[in-house]
């Protein structure tokens, strides 16, 4: 059997014997909307969507069985059950707007952290993915550089200290541009050009770096990404820009660990045949 062909048998076995991923989409209005998005493009995952519109760190935080129009913000009632893997999080935009954008990146730091702290006592072992907000179409209360430095740091020095925490900076995924200051293109989003519609979602998610960071095993729906009239990916759809991958995840290194021994393994079995 030709080298590269045992290297691609290796590769498969080793995805078959992967667990499939189970996803909590958990947070604000960002993760409500995002409704199957996530499911519909992590082919071999499970997605369970609790979001609540409005919502923000220091709501989930209290833990409240109702933060506002019904909404329950209980960690541990959205955790019921077993086998979670994941878990994307999405809060923060609602705290800093919620604050007339003077709460500081410190204080949003420690309120994140409390929320996965929460997360992480519940089920232990679940790495959690953390992606922020997208420059919006519209201008939105805060200026975007006080709420990138604010939000998204708050988010990158997380990721840093907490192996368990992946952090994939989505701020130029819409079109928006940190310099010069741009706003976002408003076919990723709905009329009030704050949230992301459909498009948004697609393109979020059939991003390689968080189909990694997820754990899917590719691509369930398979119509590609609509290409933005500001694009900072490249053809595979990685983001080449400053909106870099920051991964403290341990698992995409093991899982790489992985395939290095197991070319090893064909390598090996290549110069016996």
């Amino acid at each position: 059997m030709p080298f590269t062909m045992l290297g691609i048998v290796c590769l498969l076995q080793l995805m078959m014997l992967t667990p499939a991923s189970k996803i909590m989409v958990i947070g604000d209005s960002y993760a409500e909307g995002s409704g199957t998005a996530l499911q519909d493009n992590c082919a071999g995952s499970t997605v369970v969507n609790k979001g609540a519109s409005g919502t923000t760190a220091e709501n989930w935080n209290s833990n409240s069985a109702d933060c506002g129009e019904g909404a329950n913000c209980q960690f541990s009632t959205a955790f019921s059950g077993s086998g979670w893997t994941h878990a994307w999080l999405s809060l923060g935009a609602n705290d800093i707007w919620d604050s007339g954008c003077s709460i500081s990146k410190a204080q949003l730091k420690s309120r994140l952290e409390s929320s996965i702290l929460a997360i992480k006592a519940i089920v232990p072992g679940i790495s959690i993915v953390l992606t922020g907000y997208p420059i919006m179409a519209v201008e939105a209360p805060c200026t975007i550089a006080t709420f990138l430095a604010v939000v998204h740091g708050a988010m990158e020095e997380i990721a840093a200290a907490d192996g368990a925490v992946t952090f994939w900076d989505m701020a130029e995924l819409c079109g928006g541009t940190i310099s010069p200051e741009s706003q976002g293109d408003a076919q990723y989003f709905v009329e009030d050009g704050i949230h992301m519609d459909d498009n948004g979602y697609q393109k979020l998610w059939t991003n390689s770096a968080l189909q990694l960071a997820f754990g899917c095993s590719g691509l369930s729906s398979p119509s590609p990404s609509p290409s933005p009239s500001h694009d900072n990916d490249d053809a595979d759809g990685d983001d080449d820009s400053a909106s870099a991958l920051t991964d403290g995840n341990a698992g995409s290194a093991e899982l790489n660990m992985q395939y290095g021994a197991c070319m090893l393994l064909a390598i090996m079995l290549h110069q016996l045949a």
